[in-house]
């Protein structure tokens, strides 16, 4: 019995070595690209998952290329975050166009070494897949519309001259945006043809395939995808410049010096006559520059036949201001139809013509300032006081408690804001006190001239007060003369004490 069993043993021995020795794959690791296996069989697998370099080098098919999808594997360093550590990793082969990718890994996982060919399928050029929305789209019409050229000419140039495209971009919810000119992956550029009387903007577009075998180099095709932004025809269909696309880049072409500054003037008077007249001051504006464009559209051949000027907008309300103290002037002014300014300034306007819509505002500093210690050098108050006894005690008795000297009234048989002056101090025959202003009546230097209201200094300058009062305590012998100057600052106080005159 026992030398049954003993030989029964080493039967089984026996067919065990000649099991072992018929299956050599069973215990040594092959190596194959596609079974994930490893490629030096003294390091052990791990469990190392494709997905697991997925995650670690945030790769989402559909976002990114084949071709991008393996440099980044071999050139960046993996999420912090997931256990995963390379020494050495490099690229096998690449194909854009069939979404494939082939890459030998290194590392550890967790601290177990692992070392890899893994192929990765599935990765669609992202750049061949868009769905486009247009972000901007800009026609360049600066030379066409200062040399005021026609619809036709426009066209006729463009086929020779890419630069009128100035703007032109996409945005895609997989790769992010696209832009005109030659990218890595992709080139954007652009046809402009007639359509009507708009311009359609026809998109260039080409997507890059990279491709490199196993040992061999990188190669590059392009297929053109132009046929993916044919959704878009009405967004990329633009109208020509329109007359208000003039007025602005005439408008654009301009900046403070557009006040003419004289250092011997108020900017009050400007002010002045601007607001109370609703004119624009012929000496104002200094539009020289821009004088030679509006003189080509004032003539056949054109894509507009118009007369242009330059004015100010809506002066009688808000477009003129003038600071007398500061010595500045700031304006609001429009580059419209002369049609368009006279409707604007006219107190029954046209609703049948085009409201004006481009406008720009001004400051300019250099105008003549009013000299805040020295107000008399402009205007000086005097009260004559007859040399008697009756006349001084009148004038000691005499009250003004905020009067109202020179106020601004609405006029309502002219419609019109005017500047009245309200004198209780006037020279008269029987008069025991009277005021002057530069030795003469207040009539003929105080808002003398209707419906302007200029006011005159001393040395003959134009000049516009918002308004006069008089304050006179009884008792006392000095009037307060309170002044208002165009501006931000604080009204001015005179103390004018009395002269004492013999008769009239």
């Amino acid at each position: 019995m026992k030398t049954i069993l003993n030989n029964i043993m080493a039967a089984a021995i026996i067919c065990c070595i000649f099991l072992f020795a018929g299956c050599p794959n069973s215990v040594i690791p092959k190596t194959d690209i596609n079974s994930n296996a490893p490629l030096n069989p003294q390091i052990q697998p791990g469990d190392l998952l494709k997905e697991d370099i997925m995650s670690a080098f945030a790769l989402t098919k559909g976002h990114i290329t084949a071709s991008d999808a393996a440099k980044k594997i071999r050139d960046m360093s993996p999420f912090a975050g997931s256990g995963l550590t390379f020494s050495g990793n490099t690229v096998t082969a690449y194909d854009d166009k069939a979404g494939t990718f082939t890459v030998k890994v290194k590392g550890t996982k967790d601290g177990k070494p692992f070392e890899k060919e893994l192929t990765f399928t599935g990765f669609e050029n992202p750049y061949a897949k868009i769905f486009p929305s247009l972000s901007e789209a800009e026609l360049d019409f600066s030379d066409a519309i200062e040399h005021n050229k026609t619809f036709d000419t426009f066209i006729s140039e463009a086929a020779h001259n890419s630069a009128l495209l100035k703007k032109l971009s996409f945005s895609d919810d997989n790769i992010g945006s696209l832009s005109l000119g030659v990218h890595d992956r992709y080139s954007l550029a652009a046809a402009l043809e007639k359509n009507g009387d708009k311009i359609k903007i026809k998109p260039e577009y080409k997507v890059k395939y990279l491709k490199k075998e196993a040992g061999g180099i990188e190669t590059s095709t392009e297929t053109d995808r132009s046929a993916l932004f044919a959704r878009l025809g009405a967004d990329l269909t633009k109208p020509y410049f329109s007359k208000e696309d003039v007025f602005r880049y005439l408008i654009n072409k301009t900046d403070d010096g557009i006040i003419n500054v004289s250092a011997d003037v108020f900017g009050s008077e400007y002010y002045a006559f601007a607001k109370h007249l609703r004119v624009t001051p012929a000496r104002l504006i200094n539009d020289a520059h821009i004088q030679t464009i509006m003189t080509r559209y004032n003539r056949e051949g054109g894509q507009f036949n118009m007369e242009m000027d330059t004015a100010l907008f809506h002066p009688e309300n808000e477009g003129i201001k003038a600071d007398d103290i500061e010595g500045t002037l700031e304006i609001t002014y429009c580059i419209a139809e002369k049609e368009q300014i006279a409707e604007m300034l006219s107190s029954k306007p046209d609703p049948s013509v085009r409201r004006i819509t481009v406008t720009k505002t001004a400051k300019a500093a250099g105008f003549k300032k009013i000299p805040k210690d020295n107000i008399a050098s402009l205007f000086n108050f005097s009260v004559k006081v007859k040399d008697d006894p009756n006349s001084r005690q009148k004038w000691q008795h005499k009250v003004f408690e905020n009067y109202r000297f020179l106020s601004e009234q609405y006029d309502t048989e002219r419609e019109m804001t005017m500047f009245a002056l309200e004198n209780p101090l006037q020279k008269t025959a029987v008069s025991a006190f009277y005021l002057e202003v530069n030795g003469r009546e207040p009539e003929d230097v105080l808002a003398f001239n209707e419906p302007i209201s200029y006011s005159k200094t001393a040395d003959g300058k134009h000049i516009f007060i918002k308004y006069v009062y008089l304050n006179k305590e009884s008792g006392s012998d000095k009037l307060k003369v309170h002044i208002n100057f165009t501006g931000e600052g604080e009204e001015i106080a005179l103390e004018v004490s009395p002269e004492y005159v013999i008769g009239n």
